[in-house]
């Protein structure tokens, strides 16, 4: 029986331990902190429990049929239920160890050879293949001062007492998801992002509507600006940046670095092959430039530093080792828990360098929208025009993130626009907008007025 030992316990780590024991390898996962890695543990879920708290306390406060006196949230108690969850996760990982019958080992590794490892400097083990899995950290950036600023992690953590006045540097995704989180509590939330516009990596559509939407809920944007220093004052911190050639300054009672997060190497690398810059640097299947060693997830240079992503290139690399020969993972789905939430998957439209048609639904029309209290956003897609098949999509709506998904599927099978409409989609759901969308791509859409 081959031995596989994998270091790293998160999304991609746990996933590849139990694939590799479904397919009859013996495995030893090792990991230094907590099963379940960042997502579980200082990212995906502690941020959607809390994302799912704010939302509701938002939405009751500014409903006109429900009238809550002396409606208030409870901090303390918000943070204990995301232990809770947490917790229950991580105990449910640790359970399906068990039940696969997987050697977990809590402790700290450094490699020794690409064969054998050290574990907290003592105990030793030896295995055939070896899976990085070692995740990422928040990222630091040049600023000086930046050791005021809490990170996302240090926030899930409640490293933190006052939140009336906030300063969040980063627009990316975690800086948006904090950003909603904290102004529908009611805090002031100021985002200083380096960029001209907010979420770069998706698109420009939905940078634009989820700007307007935060907007209107009192979120501010400095956009094109530089953070030179934080300073640490009597009431709170001071942000100084640069806009247009101009200093400014914001007082603040609390400062967030969510500039994006950077790959974790593993010590005793120099003990083997593999090369670590910036990232391990590992070929299309997942190998490091040592025969023995290879890296999954968000430890590798250049990955999309997404949980589900990291899952499934972890139980890919497992299959290649027991000779399978898995499909590629392609159009991985990127999402935003706002609310409403985010999702793009495939191309954008500013991508595509040939002829497209193009649908898109507005979500104030959808009635599912408006019985659960007249949401705003779009459900945009993208056909190519020459083959009519579906290769991209881009939504802002209540269910964006669950649609995702299986609209993924359809674009990595091939679907053209006539299977997709050959459908049916339940009413009501925020689905029929994506048939709405494209029937829209051909001037059909059956709830859109037309110009005749």
């Amino acid at each position: 029986m081959q031995k596989l030992a994998i270091i790293g316990g998160g999304s991609a780590g746990y996933s590849a331990a139990i694939r590799a024991r479904q397919l009859g390898f013996q495995v030893t996962l090792i990991e230094k902190d907590k099963l379940g890695g960042t997502c579980l543990n200082r990212g995906c879920i502690p941020t959607k429990t809390l994302l799912h708290s704010s939302d509701l306390f938002y939405q009751i406060k500014n409903l006109d049929e429900i009238k809550a006196s002396d409606l208030s949230f409870d901090i303390e108690k918000l943070f204990e239920k995301k232990n809770a969850v947490v917790e229950r996760l991580n105990q449910g990982i640790f359970m399906l160890t068990k039940s696969n019958e997987i050697e977990y080992i809590n402790g700290e590794a450094r490699l020794i050879s690409s064969n054998s490892i050290e574990l907290d400097g003592r105990q030793k083990i030896s295995a055939d293949k070896i899976i990085l899995a070692t995740g990422s950290k928040p990222a630091k950036i040049p600023v000086i001062g930046i050791e005021h600023a809490l990170t996302s992690d240090d926030v899930l953590a409640k490293r933190f007492e006052k939140f009336q006045n906030i300063v969040i540097i980063g627009g990316g995704v975690v800086g948006i998801e904090l950003a909603s989180f904290f102004s529908d509590l009611g805090s002031n939330v100021t985002i200083i992002e380096l960029l001209d516009r907010i979420l770069s990596l998706l698109s420009m559509d939905i940078s634009k509507y989820l700007s307007m939407i935060l907007r209107k809920k009192g979120v501010k944007f400095e956009l094109s600006s530089t953070v030179h220093r934080i300073q640490k004052t009597e009431e709170g911190f001071k942000t100084v940046y640069e806009k247009r050639q101009t200093q400014h300054s914001i007082f603040s009672d609390m400062v967030i670095n969510a500039a994006g997060r950077m790959p974790v190497g593993i010590e005793g690398l120099e003990n083997t092959k593999a090369v670590f810059d910036k990232g391990f640097v590992t070929d299309e299947n997942s190998l490091t430039a040592d025969e023995n060693i290879y890296a999954v997830g968000d430890c590798v240079k250049g990955n999309i530093q997404l949980a589900h992503y990291a899952a499934a290139e972890g139980m890919r690399a497992v299959e290649r080792l027991a000779g399978i020969a898995p499909p590629r993972l392609k159009n991985i789905p990127s999402c935003v828990y706002t609310t409403p939430n985010a999702a793009i998957v495939g191309k954008s439209q500013e991508e595509c360098s040939f002829e497209t048609e193009v649908g898109r639904f507005n979500i104030a029309a959808s009635g599912k929208a408006l019985t659960q209290g007249g949401q705003n956003g779009f459900i945009k897609v993208i056909f190519d025009k020459q083959s009519q098949k579906l290769i991209g999509a881009e939504m802002i709506a209540g269910a964006a993130s669950e649609m995702a998904g299986f609209i993924g599927n359809l674009i990595n099978i091939g679907a053209t626009r006539d299977e997709i409409l050959a459908s049916v989609y339940p009413h009501p759901s925020f689905s029929e907008g994506f048939i709405e969308a494209c029937q829209d791509s051909v001037n059909c859409s059956i709830h859109t007025i037309y110009r005749k």
